[in-house]
């Protein structure tokens, strides 16, 4: 018998994921639904293919949300230096000499 829980809830459009979203819903035999479409998202499958979306398709940086820290998580000092931390020194170069007339 086979299961009733065959509907992959999966957000439209589609094409932003990496994988193939059809192929995969036939291979494990699932309905491919949007669930804005279906409150309440009856009849989910269990186990469902895992999705990637494309690098172009992803928000920028700085437009994602803020995220706030753990309870009792250090607090982040504001003056301290972003710059990563390395092993070595950065070497420096000297800028290119200019021609001057």
């Amino acid at each position: 018998m086979q299961s009733t829980q065959n509907i992959w809830y999966v957000a439209h459009p589609t094409y932003v994921y990496n994988e193939d979203v059809k192929a995969l819903a036939r291979e494990a035999r699932l309905i491919v639904v949007d669930p804005a479409v279906a409150p309440g998202q009856p009849n989910a499958a269990d186990e469902v293919p895992a999705l990637t979306i494309r690098a172009e398709y992803l928000p920028p940086v700085d437009e994602l949300p803020a995220v706030e820290a753990a309870e009792g998580a250090p607090e982040a000092d504001p003056e301290a230096d972003p710059a990563p931390k390395g092993k070595g020194k950065a070497k420096k170069t000297d800028p290119q000499p200019t021609e001057q007339e």
